[in-house]
């Protein structure tokens, strides 16, 4: 398997969906789709990166928690 190096910026950027998950999904019923992205990527970047894959978690469970931001909650 080939080495990936995957950049800082790429996890700072997770970090910052997580708001956007929160927006998203208030204004569209589709936001499943940005908390499966979300968790893809971070996926992808814990398994590339295995000394940074708490981070990539916790980038992926905020962007879970942050779907639940919305006026049905869990509903």
């Amino acid at each position: 398997m080939q080495s990936v190096s995957i950049p800082m910026k790429t996890l700072r950027a997770l970090f910052a969906c997580a708001p956007l998950v929160a927006l998203w999904v208030n204004l569209h019923g589709s936001f499943a789709l940005g908390v499966a992205l979300l968790g893809g990527v971070a996926l992808e970047g814990a398994l590339a990166q295995r000394a940074r894959r708490g981070r990539y978690a916790l980038a992926s469970a905020l962007g879970a928690l942050a779907s639940l931001l919305s006026p049905a909650g869990l509903g």
